[in-house]
């Protein structure tokens, strides 16, 4: 009796077993799934952002034009459909072609500077400036046809600017289609700074465009945006780059974490000084706490996300992909319209 006993008791462990190893393989096969559909889906659309054009002649105010670029790069790399590339790699491929200080690429140099950076589409613009008065106008070009597939402007008073930049950043957005939750108007609406000089430093820090700004050391730098914060202590854009500097140019990775939590205690929603902690935790060693974290950074904005959100993100990757396949269309017609 007991010997039957034991057997039974040894059936039914193998019976749960095996149950429990098929459903564990099914769940991880339904886990992956929907990660390996969206990582072919969710492609960013590369995106690069030039400094802006003077069109004034006043030189004085030669500094909006990398200061407007920096504004409207922060707001539109919060958007996850996008990948902004990177300033220095920008910077050095407007050096190659000469393109300079002024900003202003025509249908033929489009090409070559979005190739260089590995861009798909490349955001310029100018700036004119007539009294107390500012007009802001961007454009959108396509890499490949070197064609403007998007333009916007606004006017506004110099003194409020922010205003200004804010409006051509949610025109860009509007002329794409994208729809917005409600972090994302957040994000657009929120003025990184109300003080011309915190901008006009912030903008001398984070030039790497000009000679004078090339020039810069990291110390150099960070005492510009130390005096950008003094000016205004809630410039959350200031304390980002701060952190930049100090994480990823000089290893201080204690420091970088105090400014990219004074970003996240000044705008909350905003995920991107999450992802750049992450990766401090990735550069402070190989713990499993690391590991974990850096596994989860793709997936942050989505982890913080509410539903209603997650479901406005993925129309956006849909939009975004159908922009990229009319585009593609545009440039296969043009070919054969030259043949």
């Amino acid at each position: 009796m007991i010997k039957i006993l034991l057997l039974r008791n040894r059936l039914l462990l193998l019976f749960f077993f095996f149950w429990g190893f098929l459903l564990g393989a099914l769940d991880c096969a339904v886990a992956e799934k929907p990660s390996e559909s969206s990582s072919s889906e969710e492609k960013p659309l590369v995106l690069a952002v030039l400094p802006f054009a003077n069109l004034s002649g006043q030189k004085e105010y030669d500094w909006l034009s990398i200061g407007i670029g920096e504004v409207l790069t922060a707001k539109l790399e919060n958007f996850s459909c996008f990948r902004l590339t990177e300033r220095t790699k920008l910077s050095e491929a407007l050096k190659e072609i000469e393109l300079g200080q002024t900003g202003l690429i025509d249908e033929t140099t489009a090409a070559k500077a979005g190739k260089l950076v590995g861009a798909e589409e490349l955001l310029s613009g100018s700036f004119q400036i007539a009294g107390q008065g500012i007009r802001i106008n961007a454009r959108l070009l396509h890499v490949e046809t070197g064609s403007i597939s998007t333009a916007v402007g606004t006017m506004g008073e110099l003194q409020k600017i922010f205003e200004a930049q804010d409006k051509i950043a949610a025109a860009l957005v509007k002329a794409l289609n994208l729809p917005l939750s409600d972090e994302d108007k957040m994000l657009l609406a929120a003025k990184p700074t109300t003080s011309m000089g915190a901008l006009k430093y912030y903008s001398q820090a984070v030039d790497t465009f000009t000679p004078a700004g090339r020039a810069l050391d990291d110390n150099q730098r960070i005492t510009l945006l130390r005096q950008s914060t003094q000016l205004d202590p809630q410039f959350a854009m200031a304390y980002f780059s701060l952190g930049d500097i100090y994480g990823f140019k000089k290893q201080d990775y204690n420091q970088a974490r105090i400014y990219y939590q004074k970003v996240i205690a000044l705008q909350p929603y905003n995920p991107a000084p999450l992802v750049k902690l992450n990766r401090l935790y990735y550069f402070q060693g190989g713990t499993a706490r690391v590991k974990w974290e850096e596994k989860r950074t793709p997936q942050i904005r989505r982890v913080t996300l509410s539903p209603a959100a997650r479901r406005i993100q993925r129309e956006r990757w849909k939009i975004i992909e159908e922009r990229r396949r009319n585009l593609r269309k545009q440039r296969l017609a043009a070919i054969e319209h030259r043949k």
